[in-house]
């Protein structure tokens, strides 16, 4: 990692405000594992680079600037807590490298694959594993399983056909940032313009992954936002939007309470359920894709 701070700007500083420097500056760039990294298997996974230690980055980047001594008391302090191994926290260099990593497999991903077919599959192989146990009691595991994976395949469809769309099409990403406040007031550092491909991007599939897009009225908000006026009467998903929005309750007790409501009664998912779920969510897929290539239609002719 590149130092981004000149020796000069330290070097006639006191010995406390080097030592206060270089430990704001440690922290800056680490954090505890606790807070970023998973627990795998009894200890913790660093995906995105580490475990660091205080002591090598603190002399690999002030070692001639600092002391040995003013080195050593900066680790001590930085120790003192207990945490001897660090990872990388959101703005350290090899995160960085890893979303965007990250952000370019997915943008790959999606240039090759339909967000509609993937999904239309999905729903299908669940419609499929759905008849075969239609004869199973209420609220068997089987049951909640094919229920709960029905969500996160609308989930998905609505993120993914969200992204896609806005890797590949100049016209959505700019009425997202035109529609979402949050988005259009985003202020980057010229550090960030610097350093990201595509600071804008990156801010909107920051704001995407925040979101909740099992909420009928999350996804309709975006999806209007990415898409313009987003029903027709021609095409009208309100009513599939309305059987979501009523299994969300039994979509929350199976994923939080292990299928049990507040009363700590079971929850109630049966076939019913499961059908009325997938029926809608393949009949709002369907419905979605011909609306968003209608809306795209729509913007290419104003552009042209």
């Amino acid at each position: 990692m590149k130092n981004d701070f000149k020796a000069s700007e330290i070097e006639n500083m006191s010995s406390d405000e080097k030592r206060e420097f270089a430990a704001s500056w440690f922290r800056t760039f680490h954090d505890d594992p606790v807070n970023e990294m998973p627990w795998v298997e009894g200890e913790y996974f660093y995906p995105y680079g580490g475990p660091y230690y205080a002591s090598e980055v603190l002399y690999d980047h002030f070692d001639g600037i600092l002391s040995d001594e003013e080195i050593e008391r900066v680790v001590s302090e930085l120790e003192s807590d207990g945490v001897m191994e660090w990872a990388p926290a959101g703005n350290h260099p090899d995160q960085i490298q890893a979303y965007e990593d990250y952000v370019q497999s997915e943008s790959e991903w999606l240039r090759k694959h339909s967000a509609v077919q993937e999904a239309e599959n999905a729903l299908l192989e669940l419609s499929e594993m759905a008849y075969v146990n239609r004869h199973a009691e209420p609220d068997t595991l089987i049951l909640r399983m094919i229920f709960v994976q029905c969500w996160s395949v609308l989930e998905g469809f609505s993120l993914n056909i969200l992204k896609k769309h806005v890797f590949e099409e100049e016209a959505v990403r700019k009425r997202v940032v035109e529609e979402i406040p949050c988005i259009r007031n985003r202020k980057f550092s010229v550090k960030e313009i610097q350093d990201k491909i595509d600071p804008v991007q990156d801010a909107i599939f920051e704001h995407f992954e925040t979101r909740s897009f099992h909420n009928s009225a999350i996804i309709k908000m975006f999806l209007q936002a990415a898409f313009g006026e987003f029903e027709s009467a021609a095409i009208d998903i309100k009513t599939e939007l309305a059987t979501i929005r009523n299994l969300a309750p039994k979509r929350h007790d199976c994923v939080h309470r292990n299928g049990k409501t507040v009363e700590d009664a079971p929850t109630g998912v049966d076939y019913n359920d499961v059908e009325s779920l997938i029926g809608a969510s393949r009949s709002f897929v369907a419905k979605t894709g011909a609306l968003v290539a209608r809306e795209l239609y729509k913007q290419e002719g104003v552009a042209q």
